[in-house]
């Protein structure tokens, strides 16, 4: 109990009790276990494997936790109760693995603020000593084992040590880097390589030299230093047993003495395997692509051959065409000529002068309306363009006066309203008087009981009318307002309508129209429009939006005609 004082002090003094920073329940295991006898130590402290198991992995309360329980000394106990005897403890040896576990889990991740050196230096050598002691024992009770279960008991309680002892040693690396421990461990490993034949034996001991030369480099000096004639044993013994690759890896670290020349090496063999394997992936690609290229170069041959051959039938044709053309114009001038010398020889002579008059002035006849059809196609082209900006300059003036006009009516009738002028006391008597006399001169006369029922009949008659009236005015305000619902469908529909490239079979059949006329109408107005927006731009003056009953067809063909 005078351990648990001492170890308390750190978070306050034994006589004002616990404070929030120290953990009751952990106070109390520790006082039972200082009170209780030493074969009931073992089983008090399996509590704290569910002491540890309460806060979450990696949290502050985990944390403080192990310190507490470090600060009780009760990491200390189970290290000391792991060299005991568990034959005659609760438990057995099921014991003794389950207080592994736990110092292996409250000693990783713990750093204590205090006493931190006696933790480092004592207490976690001690753990990992006693851990290896108890490895050994249960190792010794598996090979003295007979019956089947017992053994495997045993393999299974062996493995669990040696899982809590790798995680120790994972979470305090120092603890295998003394060169004590290692130099015990390489006499056990060069030992098993001496005093056996065993290829798995053997294969094992190797690779667990090389990762440790590997993980640790200090010790590659020491094999080099110590054991001398193991690289010549390694070599002559052990090659050709199915582990090569691994022993020659070790072979290379003991031969260069380094692991800074053997990393080089791997470096250098590296490089040398990435150049080969991209120097080969380009060669294979340059292989691959041959044929493609070869195949696009001969197709390319092929079709400018095939053009140039085209080229040369062409002109070939159009040689011939002209040669054929020419033989036919001679043909035609030779026939001309012969029925002219048929004719003139059936002429009589006196005849033959009037003739030939009558020929030149047929000649010149043709020469003048050829001529004249030449110069009037020219100047028409000529004049084509200014016809063309002549009819632009009158659209545009026209749209411009256009929206003259619009500003101005809009202009007068947003102009600011004026009241109406007050009246003078002479116009008011003015108007009174007035007033007064149209009175005098028209008297309003007594109405009569037979005019009030006439005019009661007449108004009753009027009533009537009036609401046969509405009653039609009402069918018309339905049809008014189903037609405005068909329309507000019709536009949802358009606004709504996919794009010519996701439109499907169903889309097109749902914005068709049964009726051959107004399809008929709706492609003449959409070629209309078509047209209408490949026009020119001064074309398109006016109103925003058109309707195609107002586009006039002398504007869509004006540069046809023209």
């Amino acid at each position: 109990m005078a351990a648990v004082g001492r170890r308390a002090a750190p978070g306050g003094s034994a006589t004002d009790g616990l404070d929030e920073e120290v953990n009751s329940i952990v106070f109390n295991l520790a006082a039972e276990v200082a009170e209780s006898s030493d074969d009931k130590i073992p089983t008090l402290l399996l509590k704290l494997k569910e002491i540890l198991q309460g806060p979450p992995l990696g949290s502050k309360e985990l944390q403080k936790l192990k310190e507490d329980i470090y600060y009780y000394d009760l990491i200390q106990y189970c290290i000391l109760v792991l060299r005991q005897d568990y034959y005659n403890i609760p438990g057995r040896w099921s014991t003794a693995v389950e207080l592994a576990e736990i110092v292996s889990t409250a000693c990783v991740d713990l750093d204590p603020k205090e006493d931190a050196e006696e933790f480092y230096n004592k207490v976690l050598p001690s753990a990992a000593d006693n851990l290896m002691l108890l490895a050994r024992r249960l190792q010794a009770r598996f090979l003295k084992a007979v019956e089947d279960d017992s053994k495997q008991d045993f393999l299974r309680y062996f493995d669990n040590v040696t899982n809590s002892l790798c995680w120790l040693l994972s979470g305090h690396i120092q603890l295998i880097q003394h060169e004590k421990h290692i130099r015990i461990i390489l006499d056990e490993l060069i030992y098993k390589l001496f005093a056996t034949s065993n290829p798995v034996i053997g294969s094992t001991s190797v690779k667990v030299m090389l990762l440790i030369v590997e993980s640790h480099s200090p010790t590659l000096k020491i094999l080099c230093t110590s054991y001398k004639g193991l690289c010549p044993f390694l070599s002559k013994q052990w090659t050709g047993r199915g582990f090569d690759e691994d022993l020659s890896q070790l072979l290379e670290h003991l031969y260069s003495g380094s692991t800074q020349g053997i990393s080089q090496q791997k470096f250098y063999r590296a490089a040398c395997l990435i150049q080969a394997a991209w120097r080969a992936y380009q060669t294979r690609k340059r292989v691959k692509y041959l044929p493609k290229v070869v195949t696009t170069l001969q197709r390319s041959f092929r079709a400018k051959r095939e053009r140039e051959m085209l080229q040369l039938e062409k002109l070939r044709e159009e040689e011939e065409l002209k040669h054929q053309l020419e033989l036919r114009r001679h043909q035609a001038l030779r026939e001309f000529r012969q029925r002219q010398l048929s004719l003139m020889e059936i002429i009589p002579a006196s005849e033959m002068e009037k003739y030939l008059q009558e020929e030149r002035s047929r000649s010149a006849q043709l020469i003048q309306k050829v001529w004249l059809g030449r110069r009037q196609r020219k100047a028409f082209n000529e004049q084509k363009q200014a016809l063309k900006e002549f009819r632009a300059a009158v659209i545009v003036q026209r749209a411009v006066l256009k929206f003259l006009n619009k500003r101005r009516n809009l202009r007068s009738c947003i102009a600011p309203w004026q009241g109406p002028k007050d009246l003078t006391d002479t116009r008011r008597i003015e108007l009174r008087a007035k007033i007064d006399a149209y009175v005098k001169l028209h008297p309003v006369a007594q109405v009569s009981e037979e005019r009030t029922n006439k005019r009661h009949s007449q108004a009753q008659e009027m009533l009537g009318q009036y609401l046969m009236r509405r009653n039609l005015q009402r069918k018309s305000e339905q049809q008014q307002e189903a037609l405005h619902a068909q329309i507000n469908t019709d536009i949802e529909l358009l606004m709504n309508a996919p794009s010519l490239k996701e439109a499907t079979e169903q889309d097109t059949v749902m914005f068709s129209s049964r009726s051959v006329p107004v399809a008929t109408r709706a492609r003449q107005s959409h070629n209309t429009m078509l047209q209408f927006t490949r026009g020119p731009w001064w074309k398109k003056l006016g109103d925003e939006f058109q309707d195609p009953e107002m586009i006039y067809t002398q504007d869509m063909d004006f540069d046809l005609v023209l």
